[in-house]
C-alpha cells in the first residue's frame, strides 16, 4: 500500500519534464500511457 501512495510533487515533476520533453501531443499521451502502465504494475 506503501508504493501506491506517490506525492502529487513528484508526479507534477514528471508532468513537466515530459511536457519538456515532449512537445507533440500525441507524444505525450504516449509516454503518459507508458507511466501509468509502470505504476500499475
Amino acid at each position: 500500500m506503501e508504493r501506491l501512495k506517490i506525492p502529487i510533487t513528484a508526479l507534477s515533476m514528471l508532468k513537466n519534464i515530459l511536457g519538456v520533453e515532449c512537445k507533440g501531443f500525441e507524444n505525450k499521451r504516449i509516454a503518459v500511457n507508458n507511466i501509468k502502465k509502470r505504476i500499475s504494475c
